[in-house]
């Protein structure tokens, strides 16, 4: 990442060697990530032991831009929105009719 921004890390120790992942936030993302985001990101860069970067999202027609980069793979963090024991599988379901589509 160039330029300034926000990094945030959590480490463990491991039989004596210590694992680190961190998250970093770019200083001029328009939108910064919801904490909810952050938290998911943090989870991840914690088991994944590495590098989680939000991206700065690209302003194309129809083009949407992940949320992160982590292992060289771009990724979308999503949350079901709901409180019913079925908003995971609602959720899922309306996805996969999307990506079907």
């Amino acid at each position: 990442m160039h330029g300034s921004g926000i990094m945030l890390s959590m480490s463990k120790k491991k039989s004596q060697q210590e694992k680190t992942g961190q998250v970093l936030i770019p200083g001029n993302h328009p939108n910064p990530p919801e904490p909810h985001e952050v938290d998911a990101a943090l989870i991840l860069s914690h088991h994944y032991q590495t590098t989680v970067e939000f991206q700065i999202p690209v302003d194309d027609y129809k083009r949407k831009s992940a949320d992160i980069v982590m292992l060289g793979a771009e990724w979308e963090i999503k949350t079901p929105k709901g409180t019913s024991k079925n908003t995971f599988t609602s959720s899922s379901v309306e996805l996969r009719n999307k990506l079907i589509t």
